[in-house]
């Protein structure tokens, strides 16, 4: 095959590694695999920043040359839209993140630092002491006052001014009913009524249907004696009597300041009453027709007696 050009050789479009390729080396002709001849040329390769063979949108190539940011910056090999070639830009820089504002999915191509802080402003602070709607047990832990003031606050919602929150001092809180009104326990709640009044410049409570309910220690007992009656305090304060043809015995009940009664001897003949102290001492004494009124100042008992005008 002497004297042949290479031009004149068959020609190959898929070479392998182990295919032989002719070198001269110090002037004599040798032999290299292909395989080895491109590793040596990769090693022995220079570039340059000829930039006609960098990788592009219409053909495959180099990178870009890599340039090193500034400290805390990190760069990448990227590309963006509408761009035709890589170019080497940062990922990250040292510009601090927006103040929270309205949310929106924004236009920076520069992502954000995991360690990133937001300013205060424009944050809504929460408070883990505040009362919710929808929390129970909350109302219970704070502090209560037991002896409230008329210029103590409550919140309220104001049902005339779409339910926005307003404080009230308790001696504004209205009460139910009209003014002068008195109040009263009406089914569990308060309630007033025009048929009961009080004038507070007259001092007159006006009441326009009474109905007495008199009870046993403030009403009548007539009673025709056997013995000695020993009234209590709760022993009804008006005492008709018939001593049923005998002298008789009525005794107090121990002295208490304010206990009045007033005893009436109701027998036909000369029977006597005597009234006496829980001690059996005589207050006084009762004949018939004779009424005796006894009211103690709290170690005394005092009497006055009249006699009796029966209609």
């Amino acid at each position: 095959m002497a004297n042949i050009k290479i031009s004149e050789l068959p020609a190959i479009t898929t070479p392998l590694a182990a295919d032989l390729v002719p070198v001269v080396q110090a002037g004599v002709t040798d032999q290299i695999t292909r395989g080895n001849f491109l590793k040596n040329v990769d090693a022995d390769s220079t570039l340059t920043d000829i930039t006609t063979n960098n990788a592009s949108t219409t053909k495959h190539g180099f990178a870009p040359k890599a340039t090193a940011p500034a400290a805390g910056i990190r760069s990448v090999l990227a590309i963006d839209n509408a761009e035709t070639v890589y170019k080497v830009t940062p990922l990250l820089d040292d510009t601090n993140p927006a103040a929270l504002g309205t949310a929106g999915p924004g236009t920076s191509l520069i992502a954000a630092r995991r360690d990133h802080v937001h300013s205060g402003s424009g944050l809504t602070a929460t408070d883990s002491d505040a009362i919710h709607d929808n929390v129970s047990g909350e109302i219970v832990l704070v502090t209560e006052k037991t002896t409230p003031v008329a210029a103590d606050l409550v919140l309220i919602e104001d049902s005339a001014s779409s339910n926005a929150k307003k404080r009230v001092q308790l001696s504004n809180l209205p009460a139910p009913g009209s003014d002068t009104q008195v109040l009263f326990n009406d089914s569990g709640k308060l309630g007033g009524d025009g048929g009961l009044t009080y004038n507070k410049t007259t001092d007159t409570l006006t009441i326009v249907k009474a109905v007495m309910s008199v009870g046993a220690d403030v009403g009548i007992a007539a009673t025709t004696m056997s013995g000695t009656i020993t009234l209590t305090t709760s022993s009804p304060r008006y005492q008709s009597l018939d001593p049923d043809g005998s002298a008789r015995n009525v005794d107090l009940p121990a002295a208490a300041a304010g206990l009045a009664f007033f005893i009436v001897n109701r027998g036909n003949g000369a029977e006597v009453i005597t009234v006496r102290t829980s001690g059996a001492a005589t207050v006084d004494t009762i004949d018939n027709d004779e009424g005796l009124s006894v009211i103690c100042d709290g170690t005394r008992w005092i009497s006055a007696k009249a006699t009796l005008v029966i209609v």
